[in-house]
């Protein structure tokens, strides 16, 4: 994640650096929130089912989160669907009133931040 032309030149740089050529390039934004399907015989896991992590744009703790979920339930994708709901919809609304009041006070009020602070990374609770 970044700027996309200085993100560009350093995948670019490897690629040269590493002799590797590509016929084409594809991507796309990785979706954020909470997108799993109401239905019975399909579902989202991970990355797909917009489990990133609002503070970071990461996701691979949580789609691993997910997917033992998923292999908990299946093949009941609803059971699957409201497990993940009870689990993640509550830290994605702590991350993101968090990444609000870092930003509010970070910007604002500075000095009402801690100077050295440590947290979990996938789980702010």
């Amino acid at each position: 994640m970044g700027n996309i032309n200085e993100v560009k030149g350093l995948f670019n740089k490897f690629l040269i650096d590493k002799n590797i050529t590509l016929e084409r390039i594809e991507s796309a934004l990785v979706p954020q929130g909470f997108i799993i399907p109401n239905k019975r015989a399909t579902t989202l896991c991970g990355d797909a089912a917009g489990l990133c992590k609002p503070w970071s744009g990461g996701g691979v703790v949580w789609g691993l989160v997910a997917s033992s979920f998923l292999l908990k339930y299946f093949p009941d994708f609803l059971k699957y669907k409201n497990s993940l709901r009870k689990f993640f919809l509550i830290r994605i609304f702590i991350s993101k009133v968090a990444i609000f009041g870092v930003y509010l006070l970070g910007f604002r009020f500075p000095f009402l931040l801690p100077r050295k602070i440590r947290m979990e990374s996938d789980f702010l609770f």
